[in-house]
Parts: structure tokens; C-alpha cells; sequence
């Protein structure tokens, strides 16, 4: 099936192990302590992301004030859904006809894109977005 992250329980260091391979006892290279990855243990995905860059707020408010209206700052920020939603809705008032609902619905989109604007602080991943 392919390898799999473990991290040492005693230094956590990185090791890779092949999925196909069985569950023996390995030496960890740094600290030299017998570790027995778990073969079918799930990887944290979170774990993943803790030596991850942060995005940078700067970006994504300027990203939300020039293309808020298509959610571009939601794909970088990581909310794809939301940006997908954003896309979708901003197709639906270009085709809707001039009314005062279309109005209505213009300064409920500019509503959400200032909100997600001001009020987002972290990424999708849970990190804090960086003032740069």
C-alpha cells in the first residue's frame, strides 16, 4: 500500500516504514531505542501540520478585498467548501435580474466576505495567520 510516517516515542524522530513490511521490532537511528511501529495505527493528520508555514493574513485580506466576490481567499486560507460557495453564489447574481433582492443579496455577499475578512484568524488547519 505504500509507507507510513512514525515518529520515536523517546526523541521523536521521523522514521518512514513500508506498509507491506512486518511488524518487527526496528532500531530508532537517533536515540537507538527498539521501536515496534503499530502497522494499522491512522497517522494524527494534525501532526502533520505542526512544523507547517502559516499563511500570511496579509494576503488573504487582500485576496478577500479584490476577489472576495469569487472566495479566493478562501482557497487560500484553505476553506474550500466556503470558496466553492462563494463562487457559486457570485454566478448566481450575475445572471439574476436587476431587482431589490438582487441588492439584498449583494450586501449579504459583501456582509460575509468582510466578515470572513476581519474575523478569520486562523487557516483551515487551525494555525493563526500571520500580520506581515
Amino acid at each position: 500500500m505504500g509507507t507510513f510516517k512514525y515518529n520515536c516515542p523517546n526523541c521523536q524522530e521521523a522514521m518512514l516504514f513500508d506498509d507491506q513490511r512486518e511488524n518487527k521490532p526496528t532500531l530508532c537511528p537517533k536515540c537507538a531505542s527498539e521501536i515496534k511501529p503499530e502497522k494499522n495505527k491512522p497517522l494524527d493528520p494534525f501532526r502533520e501540520y505542526a512544523n507547517a508555514m502559516p499563511r500570511i493574513r496579509t494576503v488573504y485580506v487582500l485576496l478577500g478585498l479584490f476577489l472576495g466576490y469569487l472566495g479566493i481567499h478562501n482557497f487560500y486560507g484553505g476553506y474550500i467548501i466556503e470558496g466553492c460557495l462563494q463562487i457559486l453564489a457570485s454566478l448566481l447574481l450575475l445572471f439574476m435580474p436587476a431587482s431589490d433582492f438582487k441588492l439584498l443579496c449583494l450586501i449579504v455577499m459583501a456582509a460575509w466576505i468582510l466578515g470572513n475578512i476581519f474575523f478569520r484568524k486562523k487557516d483551515s488547519r487551525g494555525l493563526l495567520m500571520l500580520w506581515l
